[in-house]
């Protein structure tokens, strides 16, 4: 049995099979409905004109918030927008890799091979998450044409205005919106779940899938607390990065970053998983 045979199988009952991608419409509505909510406040309380577009409503979803390690003292908003898309993320690929070893994949395992068998899970982690992120942003897409959107702003004035309310971070106030900075916004949260989800994975083989998802909670909320470039939560914040602030979380460290962590675990995986007692997964 060859890895892309174990592919197909992992995505057959990681995503076709899989009952939470139902949610994922609906919850991404939702997301959208708060999102709008929130940007018609800023509008009329800045007296904006502007038509809102679908990057808009991405980027207010995704906005995340400053570093609460520097608000002690103070009030800060926790993003719970940000949170509950990466938590939901986690949720979806949480428990499949243990599900599996535990049960038919022991007899996938003795054929395949325990190497081939972790590296179709590494790829099919990053395929579930890359579907999840499409799916969403489908939804935001469809969202904003039902509701008259754009798909692009007409200038930067309304994504400048939801940035600019940081307590603690040097203002950019960029004029327009780059092609580079719609490409790196778009790719960063997908690169922060991917690389979230490839350490989950990996700490299931040494924890329960529900101790891992704990952990990985906490390593999410470390992007919200502290803005060293090793939070690379913070990557997935793309209206609090170096594109608007002078002292923002350096986008391009973080993606380097995250794609070096989904190397970095998944070649430990390999390493662990040839040592790893499987029967301890069926206690």
């Amino acid at each position: 049995m060859n890895v892309f045979n174990l592919i197909s199988y992992d995505l057959k009952n990681e995503i076709i099979n899989n009952k939470r991608f139902i949610v994922i419409p609906f919850f991404t509505i939702l997301e959208c409905m708060i999102a709008e909510m929130n940007i018609t406040s800023v509008k009329k309380s800045f007296s904006i004109n502007n038509n809102i577009s679908f990057f808009d409503l991405f980027s207010s979803v995704f906005k995340g918030c400053d570093p609460l390690s520097r608000s002690l003292s103070d009030w800060v908003p926790i993003p719970y927008l940000w949170l509950s898309v990466f938590i939901f993320a986690m949720f979806i690929v949480f428990d499949y890799m243990y599900n599996d070893i535990s049960q038919f994949g022991l007899q996938i395992i003795s054929r395949a091979g325990r190497s081939k068998w972790w590296l179709s899970k590494c790829i099919s982690c990053i395929i579930t998450l890359t579907s999840f992120y499409t799916i969403l942003i489908f939804t935001i897409i469809i969202f904003s044409m039902i509701r008259g959107f754009s798909l692009l702003s007409e200038n930067s004035e309304i994504i400048n205005t939801i940035a600019n309310d940081s307590m603690y971070l040097k203002f950019k106030n960029p004029e327009g919106i780059s092609v580079y900075h719609i490409i790196i916004s778009l790719l960063a949260p997908l690169l922060v779940m991917c690389a979230t989800g490839i350490i989950q994975m990996t700490m299931s083989l040494f924890i329960k899938p529900a101790y891992s998802f704990i952990l990985m909670l906490g390593v999410m909320l470390s992007g919200v607390f502290f803005e060293s470039t090793a939070a690379y939560p913070r990557c997935g914040m793309i209206l609090m990065s170096d594109v608007f602030f002078v002292d923002g979380y350096s986008t391009i460290k973080g993606v380097f970053l995250c794609i070096f962590l989904m190397f970095f675990f998944s070649i430990t995986g390999v390493l662990c998983i040839k040592k790893y007692d499987i029967l301890l997964a069926r206690e």
